[in-house]
């Protein structure tokens, strides 16, 4: 304003609006010391204020401040924060996070809440990460339903950033049915009525379709125990598709690992060699570059632990730590590259199956400090490190696949009684807080790779019972369950045989 010939420049004094008193003396000590005291109650007015001055500089320090509070209950509004000060980079994070953690979004107030505009902005979005669209869909009726009076009238305009094309005709048919609305539901019958004349929509670009086997060991039929070999081999399965793909390999084979996927990279941890060594080194895979690195080494090293991610961080749970079985769980952010203790298992354990589910982290059987199979099942608040006790399983499982489907978790084969292969699956029903059991696989399997893709349970690779006088082999069958169908399905073979593999879906 002093530059350009504005009234201001014959002014021996300027009165500055819009900014508080408090506020101008943290920018100006920051202009004279460098230093600046951020809290929740003045990051947002600091950043309104550096806008008007144009320091970038506090800019971007506010941005990493706010970018460390996001959470599904208020990412929406410091996107909208951030695209109104033009913090790019915040924008473009907060923008990412709401497409990772959708689901969980739609749970909260702050979604209900917003008005129709910002719904079809983020409903429209091509990089939602969905299981399936008929969770866009069930998105987009509960807005309407949050304020249903004023809400009503904008049915149409909220379902055509839904892609219904892609919704089995059942479903639809049951959410019809089922609607309580008179005038929703004639709206509803209307639009599947009108569904065969409309052309098919291609699935979001981040929808789940491939599923991830990394690395294992693979076993032939009459090879003996030191005949295994350790992979570091990367094979990507199109399941709509039905295809193959080799993707980029480890640097280093590793089985008995753990594997992730945040921010769009699939990170793999822990794991052994060929002569056992346990590693607590692990790698990220970056798809857009198609390599691998190295990230910082765990606290201690593991192999047949569990690993999940939960609110931007990864964590390993128990495994086999140097010649004991551990209890302890490490977290790692992959801002700061940094592991954290966070916790311990209640009991030492390992080869457990883990899941997460609405922010809480659950581990399914395992061998104990004894190695024998157990039927546990427990969840862990890693906000508050606290466990609990759930319904046991219907059988002792160790090296047993998990997966979270449609409101239940599964637990998917594994072994069981003297270590002995099983094909048995049951599921826990989120609602009822019970296990019942669902038809079993075609083939028993230990330690398989399990997925969920377009609303069935997908297992490949696994290994046969072993004991004392012959080893087991790998497999590499693939079977699906359908849960509508009530059966499993075999689909065809892995390029390479494999167990003790790491999954993840992309």
């Amino acid at each position: 304003m002093f530059t350009i010939g504005l009234k201001e420049t014959e002014k021996s004094e300027v009165e500055l609006h819009s900014v508080t008193e408090s506020i101008f003396n943290l920018l100006l000590d920051f202009i004279y010391t460098g230093q600046l005291e951020i809290t929740n109650s003045n990051v947002q007015e600091i950043v309104m204020a550096a806008d008007m001055f144009q320091l970038s500089e506090v800019i971007e320090t506010c941005s990493i401040f706010l970018k460390k509070q996001l959470h599904v209950s208020n990412c929406i509004g410091i996107y909208q924060f951030a695209e109104t000060h033009s913090c790019l980079k915040l924008k473009n994070i907060a923008e990412n996070f709401i497409n990772q953690n959708f689901i969980l979004l739609t749970k909260e107030d702050e979604f209900l809440g917003q008005p129709l505009r910002t719904i079809k902005k983020l409903l429209s979005s091509e990089y939602l990460q969905v299981d399936e669209e008929s969770q866009v869909y069930e998105a987009a009726i509960k807005w309407i339903f949050g304020d249903l009076v004023n809400r009503r009238k904008h049915l149409y305009q909220i379902l055509q950033d839904v892609r219904l094309t892609l919704i089995p005709d059942e479903y639809l048919k049951t959410q019809i049915t089922n609607c309580s609305d008179l005038s929703i539901k004639i709206a509803l019958t209307k639009l599947h009525e009108d569904l065969p004349s409309m052309s098919r929509a291609e699935p979001r670009a981040f929808s789940r379709k491939r599923i991830f086997v990394i690395g294992g060991f693979n076993r032939k039929i009459g090879q003996r125990w030191s005949e295994s070999c350790t992979l570091n081999t990367v094979q990507a399965y199109h399941v709509p598709k039905k295809e193959w793909k080799t993707i980029c390999p480890m640097q280093i084979p590793r089985s008995g690992h753990g594997a992730a996927v945040l921010n769009g990279k699939i990170y793999v941890i822990g794991g052994e060699s060929d002569d056992s060594m346990i590693f607590s080194h692990g790698e990220v895979y970056d798809p857009t570059q198609e390599t691998w690195e190295f990230i910082p080494n765990m606290i201690k090293p593991r192999t047949l632990l569990g690993v999940c991610v939960l609110d931007g961080l990864i964590y390993a749970l128990g495994g086999w730590i140097g010649s004991n079985l551990g209890n302890s769980i490490e977290s790692f952010d992959p801002d700061t590259k940094i592991w954290t203790e966070n916790g311990v298992l209640e009991t030492p354990r390992c080869a457990v199956g883990v899941a997460v589910h609405e922010g809480l982290i659950f581990v399914v059987g395992g061998l104990s400090d004894l190695l024998t199979e157990v039927d546990s099942f427990e969840c862990y608040n890693p906000v508050t490190q606290k466990w609990k006790k759930l319904a046991k399983m219907g059988a002792t499982r160790s090296y047993v696949g998990t997966v979270v489907l449609g409101g239940h978790l599964y637990a998917v084969g594994g072994a069981s009684g003297a270590k002995k292969g099983v094909s048995s699956v049951e599921r826990y029903s989120f609602h009822s807080k019970t296990w019942e059991n669902v038809a079993p696989m075609n083939v028993a399997r230990v330690s398989p790779c399990v997925a969920a893709v377009d609303d069935c349970v997908y297992v490949m690779g696994g290994r046969t019972s072993s004991d004392e006088f012959s080893p087991a082999t790998t497999l590499n069958e693939i079977e699906f369950f359908n849960p509508k169908a009530e059966k499993w399905i075999q689909v065809g073979a892995m390029p390479i045989s494999s167990c003790d593999s790491a999954v993840i879906v992309m």
